[in-house]
Parts: structure tokens; C-alpha cells; sequence
């Protein structure tokens, strides 16, 4: 038998980020280069190993829990590589968890081998979810040179505006709606409404619906040939590890409940990734919807055109032969 256990920690400084110094009345923005990023990252990985057996079961276990703190809000646009980062967020110092990482996997297999040549390799992994959701609490520029933390809204200072839907950004990506008849300022709006879903301060601070993703491989040896069959995504999950994003068409009514224009976009031209050739036909299906108010869509990241959501891996099966020379 094997058995280890591993602490770690990492710190990443100085770490390239793009900022969004200006941005126009057109839509567009002016950006700058900085090297203000932060990472850090703490945990621990286990591993179980048993003895290999040419007959009878071997098996291993390994599970990782990390915790990453960055200064890039999960699913913000290039978060993995240089990520586009408003001013406030570094001015501030705030730090995230990772969208790109779960903060704890399993992964266990096996295989029981029998003296007829016949064995079978199941294997099974897990992870707990995925950092998402807006927050409630996010950094504005409040004026010239004045960064502060307010209110998570659709009007003012509060908007979202770094996304990688589509690099879609504004008001669409906000999950907390003011009142028209009185709104409030920006540092105390009045909130009448939201989308209804989880929500924490920081941005991520609830996680996606947990992952189970099994395979299977049977196989059969015998005098130098090897036949077999390898099953992946064994419970034919198409959706799984996929992250709920915002939805950039949803249209609030109150709390939790949405209106008849979810999904529309009639001022979308045919060249944007959500856009159809006549701009004013449903985005996407229900189908994608991570909570059935369409609030948050489950997506596979393809943003660029139709479909634009879709299965991610359903389950597959591969038979194949082998000859030891």
C-alpha cells in the first residue's frame, strides 16, 4: 500500500492583467496593460494507492482540496491567461475564487482482473462545483481616482461590466434591479427586485451544481490480443462541469420571477454571438437554463454562434484491439 499527503502554497505577484481605463459612449472601451495581478493558492492533495495484482483488485484514490484567490472575478474575460480587470478591483486589493478550479476533486478507480483474461477498470470523478454568480458587493469607480465597494445593481457605478459571455457587458449582467418610481443613489440604491438566485457579497461565492463523471473500461486478454471497450461520461451527463453564466436577455418582473422578453434581444445586430439573422428570435433554448426562471444558463463556452449552447461530452463508447508484440 502507498499513501501520501501533500500541503502546498503558492503565491503569484506582479502577474499581467489588461485594464478597462475608459469606457466609450459606443460601447466600446480604452484598455491598458498593468502588471497588478495577484494569485494565491493553498491546499492539500492525498493520494491511496494498492499493491498491483495480475489477478484480483488494485486500486488508487486521490483527492485535492485548494482554495485559489485571485484578483480576477471568476468568469471574467480571459481569467486563465491576462485577464481583462476594472481599476477598482486592484486598486482595492480584492481577491476572488478562481472560477477555473474546483476547490475539491476525487478522483477513485480500480481493476478487478480474472485468471480467464477477463478484467474491469471503473473509475469515478468528482468535483464539488465550479465559483459562480455575480455577488451582491462590486468594485466601482466612483469618481475621479475614487474606487469603493457598493451595491451590486443596474444603474450607475454598480453595473458589471467585465464578463466573457460574448464580452457582453452593462446592466444585462446585473442580478439586482432598482426601482424606477425611486432609485435610490448608488452608494444606497433601492432594490426592488432580483434574479432570485444564490448570492454572496463577493463575486463566486456560491458554487455550481457538484460533478460526477464515471468510465468504464471492460476488456478481455488472451495469448497476445486484447479486445475491449471503453465507455466515458458513463452517465451521459452533457452538461457536466458546465458553469451557470449570466444571462444577458433576462428580464426582471420581482424576485425569482422573470417576463415574456427572457431571451429576446430585439436591438442585437446579426454579427453578435447571441444575434440570430433577424436579431429578434429566442437567444437561447430552455434547455440551457440553470434555474428554470432563466436567470443563469449552463453553457459550454461557445458564445460565438449557433448553437451557442450545447452538449459538452455525452457519453461515448470506443471498442478496440491490441496485439503485444
Amino acid at each position: 500500500m502507498g499513501f501520501r499527503l501533500t500541503p502546498f502554497y503558492k503565491e503569484g505577484t506582479n502577474l499581467p492583467t489588461f485594464g478597462l481605463v475608459a469606457q466609450l459612449p459606443g460601447g466600446g472601451g480604452i484598455f491598458a496593460p498593468s502588471n497588478f495581478g495577484f494569485n494565491r493558492t493553498t491546499g492539500v492533495e492525498a493520494s491511496l494507492t494498492t499493491p498491483d495484482h495480475p489477478i484480483g483488485f488494485s486500486g488508487f484514490l486521490s483527492a485535492t482540496y485548494q482554495n485559489v484567490l485571485s484578483t480576477t472575478p471568476p468568469l471574467s474575460t480571459n481569467e486563465t491567461n491576462v485577464p481583462l480587470l476594472q481599476p477598482a478591483t486592484l486598486q482595492l486589493g480584492d481577491l476572488y475564487r478562481a472560477g477555473y478550479i474546483s476547490p475539491f476533486s476525487v478522483r477513485i478507480g480500480g481493476t478487478y482482473a480474472l485468471k480467464s483474461g477477463f478484467s474491469a477498470t471503473p473509475t469515478i470523478q468528482y468535483n464539488i462545483g465550479y465559483p459562480y454568480s455575480v455577488g451582491n458587493i462590486i468594485a466601482a469607480t466612483v469618481g475621479p481616482n475614487q474606487y469603493a465597494n457598493i451595491p451590486q445593481v443596474d444603474f450607475g457605478a454598480g453595473v458589471p461590466t467585465v464578463s466573457s459571455i460574448g464580452n457582453i457587458t452593462g446592466a444585462g449582467l446585473s442580478t439586482n434591479y432598482y426601482d424606477p418610481a425611486y432609485s435610490g443613489s448608488q452608494l444606497h440604491p433601492n432594490i426592488a427586485a432580483s434574479r432570485g438566485t444564490p448570492a454572496t457579497a463577493a463575486n463566486g461565492g456560491y458554487l455550481s451544481n457538484q460533478n460526477i463523471n464515471a468510465a468504464l473500461v471492460l476488456q478481455y486478454k488472451r495469448h497476445g490480443n486484447i479486445f475491449g471497450v471503453q465507455i466515458a461520461n458513463l452517465f451521459g451527463n452533457a452538461f457536466n462541469n458546465s458553469v451557470p453564466t449570466t444571462n444577458p436577455y433576462y428580464q426582471p418582473v420581482a424576485n425569482g420571477l422573470s417576463g415574456p422578453q427572457t431571451n429576446f434581444n430585439f436591438c442585437a445586430a446579426p454579427s453578435q454571438g447571441f444575434a440570430n439573422l433577424r436579431g429578434c428570435e429566442p437567444q437561447v433554448p430552455k434547455s440551457s437554463y440553470a434555474y428554470t426562471n432563466g436567470a443563469y444558463l449552463l453553457s459550454n463556452g461557445n458564445f460565438t454562434g449557433a448553437p451557442l449552447i450545447a452538449p459538452l461530452r455525452p457519453m461515448t463508447l470506443q471498442v478496440y484491439y491490441q496485439h503485444e508484440l
